[in-house]
């Protein structure tokens, strides 16, 4: 199987979406566990207001057998070099608040892999067609990231930080069924 390409982005909370280099250390999402603050490894930068960041991206590749079917990959990854806090923040309610920018990048995923489901790819559309439902994915989640800090103000209003979190629970919960990582798609002529 030849590898038509992988792509890996970086979704950091506040600023431009940036290439990751190869050797990044990340973590996956996985359904349970939960950060802590020895993963935020990153330098804090100078003259940053917030106290925290959380760096994730939806990682994704796909093999094509050159005929009938496509096996994609995605999954929410969380960058422990690209994410910090700054000395004397770590709270647990901005821990909390850290965590669900993670299980919003998942949240994305899974909407993604739904997307990749459910789309009917052709040979010659393949890869034109998958950029698409990944950058129009992509662009939604960073809407759905700035969001979650406008209405939160970064976890400091606690009756909408709880909203939000019932918000993202259900959102997982609701597309449990795209939960695998891995999806088999028919490629057709």
């Amino acid at each position: 199987m030849a590898t038509i390409g992988k792509l890996l982005l970086l979704i950091s909370f506040l600023s431009l979406t940036a290439l990751i280099p190869k050797d990044d250390p990340f973590i996956r999402w996985e359904e349970g566990d939960r950060l802590t603050w020895k993963e935020f490894q990153g330098k804090v930068p100078r003259n940053r207001p917030e106290a925290a960041r959380t760096t994730s991206s939806i990682n994704f590749s796909y093999r094509y057998d050159g005929k009938s079917s496509v096996r994609f990959e995605a999954f929410a990854a969380f960058h422990l070099k690209e994410s910090w806090v700054k000395n004397g923040s770590e709270e647990k309610d901005l821990l909390e608040h850290e965590q669900r920018h993670f299980d919003v990048t998942e949240w994305f995923v899974r909407i993604l892999r739904k997307r990749v489901q459910e789309h009917r790819f052709t040979q010659r559309n393949l890869s034109r067609d998958y950029d698409r439902l990944f950058e129009d994915t992509h662009a939604e989640l960073q809407q759905m990231q700035r969001k979650y800090d406008k209405e939160t103000r970064h976890s400091l209003l606690k009756k909408e930080q709880k909203i939000w979190e019932a918000k993202i629970d259900s959102a997982l919960h609701a597309l449990r069924d795209y939960d695998n990582t891995f999806i088999e798609v028919r490629v057709y002529q």
